[in-house]
Parts: structure tokens; sequence; C-alpha cells
């Protein structure tokens, strides 16, 4: 179909921040999207990512993709394993949840309903040194999942991801400390 088109990006595939990517299109909508001044000018906005994602292709991304599935998996394995290691004497009890990674680089946490992670993440930040995505950037009201959270493993070595949940921990108790008086 001529209007149709897919768009796709390395970013999943080679690592997060890889903003390379291509179009699936019926010939007539790529000739026009060729025109487009990014294309002309080099290929698109970063010259010399394309490039880089050019030459991994070109010499075979076999062994490239296999390190990046151990060192995440590494990753998945450090961040769960460190949140059932830390969460359970903070939560005193409460369940929580979390999906276990089958691919990508991000745990979903849902953690008691009374921890609202649209103030947890500014304590976390200021007072605890750990960053994390609040649940509420990821819906449309941007009031639901104000329990949950978003966290990345594929940055960090697994030693700085246990240290990262060990934080958060500290900041879920200093929390709830808070808000229990």
């Amino acid at each position: 179909n001529p209007t149709v088109l897919a768009m796709h990006s390395m970013s999943k595939t080679l690592g997060p921040g890889v903003r390379v990517g291509w179009i699936d299109a019926h010939p007539t909508l790529i000739d026009k999207l060729t025109t487009f001044g990014p294309v002309v000018s080099g290929g698109c906005q970063s010259h010399f990512m394309a490039s880089v994602v050019a030459q991994i292709l070109l010499e075979g991304r076999k062994p490239l993709l296999d390190k990046f599935r151990a060192a995440y998996h590494a990753g998945a394995v450090a961040l769960t394993s460190a949140l059932e290691k830390y969460l359970p004497s903070v939560l005193g009890g409460a369940s929580f949840r979390y999906n276990k990674p089958r691919g990508g680089y991000f745990v979903w946490l849902e953690l008691p309903e009374e921890i609202n992670t649209d103030e947890l993440v500014k304590l976390a930040d200021e007072k605890h040194g750990v960053f994390f995505f609040k649940g509420s950037a990821f819906c449309v009201d941007g009031k639901s999942f104000s329990s949950c959270l978003r966290l990345c493993f594929a940055f960090l070595e697994p030693q700085e991801i246990d240290q990262g949940v060990k934080r958060l921990a500290n900041a879920i108790e200093d929390y709830s400390s808070r808000n229990a008086s």
C-alpha cells in the first residue's frame, strides 16, 4: 500500500541511545522522503552513529548482539536479585511486584499503594542519590500508576545496580517513616 509506512529503530537491537532507524514503505513514498533535509545533508540527525551502525551491520552483528544479550541478562538478574534482597525488609511484609524481563532493559515495579512515587522520586534523587521514572509518567491522565516505577538496568554494572536498589530501599524506608507521622 503506497500510503503505509513502518518505522524501525536500532535502539532496541544495539543498545539504548542508538537513535538510528529505517523506514519500510512503498518506493514512491521513499522517493518523497529522500528529499527531506536531514537525509539530503548526511543521512540522519547523527551521521556518526549511522556510520557506526552501518559498520556493525557490514561486519556482522551476531558477536556484538551476543555480548549485549549477556550484559543485559546480567543486569536484569542483578536488578531482580537486588529487589528481592532489599525491598522485603523496608516494606515490612507489604507486597511488591515486578516483571521478570525476557528482553529489553527495564523492570516495572509495583509498590504498595501508600507509596506515592511522584513524591518518592524527589526524595530518592535529592537525599539518596538514586533516580527512577515514576509510574504516572506512563499514563495518559498523569495520575494512574502512582505507586509504580520503572527501573533501567542497561547502563550500569551489576554492582552499581545492587547499590542503586539499596539506595532506593533506603529512600522507601525514609519516605515511609516521614509519612507515618
